[in-house]
């Protein structure tokens, strides 16, 4: 997250602008607050708690509670409970927008499954003008999209764009799709709209594949001469 997004995170719960926090706590795809209860020593309080009178800890009050908290999920001790945000504030990591710099109040056209870290399965419907698809997740250019067809054809590769200063977000032009894609990449509606199927992957996972079974073949071949070894030590012993 920025730096602005920090700074004014206190000021609004020090304020009771609850409503503008769970925007900013959407925003930032965020599903669960840590109420602290804790009782330390004033020693500790300068740097935890905003001071000697603790105004942080001041702020939980039944207000905050009931304006931004939803179900208790689990009591950690008489320190800390953990709760689901107020569902009024959920949202989806992957949505589509006129404006990236707002979080639509109705999330449809999107529907996505996560098939790894990795690797996203998106399908967009009744796309009719350019709009924003947005990826709550952290920034990279190397998050790159795909069409799926025939074969995976990448869109926009590269271009996708810091949003909120943080996330990840492309451009999706109906009409440059037509021009730029056959008709095997995406179907037409009756009122010339597009659906369109993509898959959000994040290139250097190509590169970790190899890394991942050199180390796993390195750690059986290990496991093996070790194996080998205590047999041989085994037999001359008899």
């Amino acid at each position: 997250t920025n730096i602005a997004i920090g700074d004014s995170i206190f000021p609004m719960l020090r304020d009771k602008k609850y409503k503008e926090f769970g925007h900013l706590v959407q925003l930032l795809n965020a599903r669960y607050v840590i109420l602290d209860k804790q009782q330390l020593p004033e020693s500790m309080t300068s740097y935890l708690y905003g001071g000697e009178n603790r105004v942080i800890l001041k702020w939980q009050t039944e207000e905050f509670i009931k304006g931004l908290l939803g179900k208790k999920l689990q009591d950690f001790g008489i320190r800390y409970s953990l709760y689901e945000i107020n569902p009024k504030y959920n949202n989806d990591r992957i949505y589509l927008t006129d404006d990236y710099d707002v979080f639509p109040k109705a999330l449809p056209n999107v529907n996505y499954s996560k098939l790894s870290d990795s690797l996203y399965k998106i399908h967009l419907t009744n796309i009719r003008k350019p709009q924003k698809l947005v990826f709550l997740d952290s920034y990279y250019r190397d998050w790159t999209l795909y069409f799926e067809g025939p074969q995976l054809k990448a869109y926009r590769k590269g271009k996708n764009v810091p949003v909120q200063g943080f996330a990840n977000g492309w451009e999706i032009d109906p009409e440059e799709i037509k021009s730029d894609f056959s008709d095997v990449y995406y179907t037409t509606n009756s009122d010339g709209s597009l659906n369109l199927n993509l898959y959000l992957y994040f290139e250097p996972d190509k590169f970790n594949k190899p890394i991942r079974n050199i180390s796993i073949t390195s750690f059986l071949g290990l496991g093996l001469s070790q194996l080998i070894l205590f047999r041989k030590k085994h037999d001359s012993k008899v």
